[in-house]
């Protein structure tokens, strides 16, 4: 596959949200993936749409508010994200290697017969 071409796959859109921790939140959010519950404040990464009535959705002007243990468990989210994406797309990302690999190896013995590469040099 052409890497520009696009596939008609949907990308899940994380969005991390905030909600006041109490015990029916924590209860709320016991079944989401990536949640860090504090003494004031539960946080949830979640690709769910529409988020839970009542979840505020953080956005860019909010990230002075993350503290340092806020942002460590969001880079580990997207981490573990990143991961499995790399994963998914191993054999897409193997198979152009390859074919990296096969269009040096060609160009090289070009070159060593005295000829040119394809791109004029």
């Amino acid at each position: 596959m052409n890497p520009n071409e696009q596939t008609n796959e949907k990308k899940a859109v994380f969005r991390l949200c905030a909600i006041p921790t109490t015990a029916e939140a924590t209860a709320e959010i016991e079944g989401q993936r990536f949640s860090r519950i504090t003494a004031d404040y539960s946080l949830v990464y979640t690709a769910d749409d529409p988020v839970p009535e009542g979840w505020l959705i953080l956005t860019e002007a909010d990230a002075g508010r993350l503290d340092s243990d806020d942002r460590r468990w969001l880079n580990d989210c997207n981490t573990c994200l990143i991961a499995e994406e790399i994963a998914r797309q191993k054999p897409r990302i193997v198979r152009r290697l390859a074919d990296l690999l096969e269009d040096i190896e060609r160009n090289l013995k070009e070159i060593e017969e005295g000829g040119s590469t394809d791109d004029g040099e």
